[in-house]
């Protein structure tokens, strides 16, 4: 279970977290985070609204679960929210099984269009059978760490 994917991995798959800075922007009335995302720098300069206070994150922090809160000096700081629940190690993986089983439905979507010139009906009708396979999740990922993938039909 080492190479388990993690929450930002599933959820922010395009950020770079390894060099970038996570931010958060507070609508500066009412506290609501209203945007999370990236820059590569502390300085980096961006177009966002200026209705809202950007805050970096704390490094102690995970960006999906803060709220803003206002300080003893009036300054919006960012606690943990205790009533978020990050996923659990299963669900990621089940997450990531998604994701995957969605890329092969994407990769397989030109094999059912009827004008795609299948050899046979007999490997048309294997198509929409191994498609019909990846949309049952409950069997795939009936164990998350060893998913039952079925048989990609040839062409």
């Amino acid at each position: 279970m080492e190479d388990i994917a993690t929450f930002r991995d599933i959820y922010y798959p395009k950020c770079n977290y390894m060099t970038g800075i996570p931010f958060v922007s507070v609508d500066k009335k009412t506290l609501e985070i209203v945007d999370r995302f990236v820059r590569q720098g502390v300085n980096e300069e961006d177009h966002r609204s200026s209705n809202y206070e950007h805050i970096q994150v704390p490094d102690h922090l995970n960006m999906s679960s803060v709220k803003a809160v206002e300080g003893a000096n009036q300054e919006i700081i960012l606690v943990e929210d205790e009533t978020v629940t990050l996923p659990s190690a299963n669900e990621l993986l089940v997450e990531e099984i998604r994701i995957e089983r969605n890329t092969l439905l994407c990769m397989s979507d030109k094999y059912i269009l009827d004008d795609w010139p299948h050899a046979s009906p007999d490997i048309k009708t294997a198509w929409v059978e191994y498609r019909r396979a990846l949309r049952d999740m409950a069997t795939i990922a009936a164990d998350p760490e060893n998913p039952k993938w079925p048989t990609q039909p040839s062409l």
